[in-house]
């Protein structure tokens, strides 16, 4: 069992003998997670102009888009409340069809998102009004739809 000695004696020795790489790596580790955590704290701080951006972005397009590919005048199909309408839905709900302009189809959903993206920006909760601000994307997408196929 002399063997088995060697091997308690040499790995006592081992663990004994002092390894500066280390105590190099310890601190290699200790700055990157420093610098991990001071990044953090950065994307938290403006998380919410960096949620912003491509939201904006996408308005921005699809207002381009939507400015060259409407008609001068748009159909808007607009809810209205009337209880004494035979047409309504619900018993109240009736649905109005109405044209404007060009222009007012292109602004009026750049204008929510926008104002969307500005409770994003002055709210401490973030993500339920740039997820409503996700939402109003949609509106520029059905007037494309809606005056292109009727």
């Amino acid at each position: 069992m002399q063997w088995l000695d060697n091997l308690v004696d040499k790995w006592e020795a081992f663990k004994q003998t002092p390894r500066p790489g280390l105590e190099k790596t310890g601190k290699r580790m200790r700055k990157t997670g420093l610098f991990l955590s001071g990044l953090w704290h950065y994307i938290y701080m403006f998380r919410s102009i960096i949620m912003a951006t491509p939201v904006a972005t996408a308005a921005a397009i699809l207002a381009a888009k939507c400015s060259t590919d409407l008609p001068e005048s748009v159909m808007v199909t607009v809810p209205a409340i009337n209880p004494q309408s035979e047409d309504s839905v619900l018993g109240f709900l009736v649905f109005n069809s109405e044209y404007v302009s060009r222009g007012t189809a292109v602004f009026a959903p750049l204008v929510l998102t926008v104002a969307c993206l500005l409770l994003t920006i002055c709210s401490k909760r973030t993500f339920y009004p740039w997820l409503i601000s996700i939402f109003t994307l949609i509106v520029p997408v059905f007037l494309l739809l809606t005056n292109q196929y009727l």
